[in-house]
């Protein structure tokens, strides 16, 4: 293996070990929604299907705009969710129209800050799943071919003198001819 391949496969390998970190730290954060944020009633205010293609791939955001109050003070907050399909931004801006309402999350630090689909769900820990797939793909790969090219401890071999054949030293017949080795 040349220097440039050994060097290529540690990144390839660090790579696969900083998108890990990154997935338990992303789902540590999602976690830390679900347990630590309270919940609350929003009003939905808005509620729209909006076109936003990019690269010619066809996508829609299912916008929502939210009012609530938190220990009295009021709030209003935006989110947005992507779909390739207008049918499905479609049926989510439905299930939520404005006047509606919803519980939501709320950051307690900044109130601000809200969260109205954190459930345990693979949606709400999609992002997490995607650098744990990739990182530990990357390790595979990365890690695979060092593995292989790794120098192993060489055993002393002898050759049968039947069929010509290596074999460990220390064996008293050879395990290919089932010759009896002569002891040097």
């Amino acid at each position: 293996m040349t220097r440039f391949q050994k060097t290529f496969c540690w990144l390839v390998l660090l790579t696969g070990f900083g998108l890990f970190a990154l997935g338990v730290r992303s789902a540590r954060y999602r976690y830390h929604i679900l347990q630590q944020w309270p919940i609350t009633v929003a009003e939905v205010t808005r509620s729209r299907v909006v076109y936003a293609s990019q690269d010619r791939k066809p996508r829609y955001l299912a916008e929502y705009q939210f009012r609530y109050r938190v220990e009295g003070a009021p709030y209003t907050a935006s989110t947005s969710v992507v779909r390739s399909d207008y049918r499905d931004a479609q049926e989510l801006v439905s299930r939520n129209p404005a006047g509606s309402t919803k519980r939501i999350r709320y950051n307690p630090a900044n109130p601000a800050e809200m969260e109205a689909n954190a459930v345990y769900n693979l949606e709400f820990f999609k992002l997490p799943l995607i650098f744990f797939g990739v990182g530990f793909s990357c390790v595979f790969v990365g890690s695979l071919p060092l593995l292989l090219a790794a120098p192993r401890p060489k055993r002393e071999q002898v050759t049968c003198p039947n069929c010509q054949r290596l074999m460990d030293r220390g064996r008293r017949h050879c395990p290919f001819c089932k010759e009896e080795l002569v002891r040097y």
